[in-house]
């Protein structure tokens, strides 16, 4: 579960600016209560750090969310991406590797059923498969720097993913 308390649940879809004063202390009971500190040592800079690692998480959530809903190729089909998908496409991979004699792959999309593919065909489809994750793990990596590098609630609140 992301969120262990509403607060935190309304401090990453509001942010602490945002928050009612009631809500800000409850999260701040809630905080101190988690960490064994003093009400009082929740602090504004505790706060961000935390409204970061939540949004961090989000992020993660959301990044694997853009892996495994797919692509549409070139070819114009779409193509699911979860992790078992992911290994067949390596495992294919290998297998052309390996045999080279193999010049039809019949693979299932998401619109059209299986599809036979050439062999250069499938192979352009399982590079469309890497160059989608691989500009998702980037987008992920972008976002989480900007998110470590914020000074403030409003640019944690801000970053989001698109």
């Amino acid at each position: 579960m992301l969120f262990q308390s509403i607060y935190e649940e309304i401090l990453v879809a509001q942010g602490f600016d945002a928050m009612i004063q009631d809500h800000k202390n409850k999260l701040s009971q809630v905080l101190a209560e988690r960490y064994q500190l003093s009400f009082w040592e929740v602090t504004p800079s505790f706060i961000l750090s935390h409204h970061k690692k939540l949004k961090i998480q989000v992020m993660d959530e959301s990044c694997v969310n853009a892996i495994t809903k797919g692509f549409i190729s070139t070819n114009g089909n779409k193509y699911r991406l979860n992790d078992d998908d992911q290994i067949n496409f390596l495992g294919q991979k290998d297998r052309l590797r390996d045999d080279p004699d193999i010049d039809k792959v019949a693979w299932r999309t998401e619109n059209a059923g299986y599809v036979e593919h050439t062999r250069e065909a499938w192979l352009t489809v399982q590079k469309e498969a890497f160059d989608h994750k691989l500009a998702q793990l980037m987008k992920y990596n972008e976002y989480c720097t900007k998110i470590l590098n914020a000074t403030t609630d409003k640019e944690v609140f801000n970053t989001n993913w698109v």
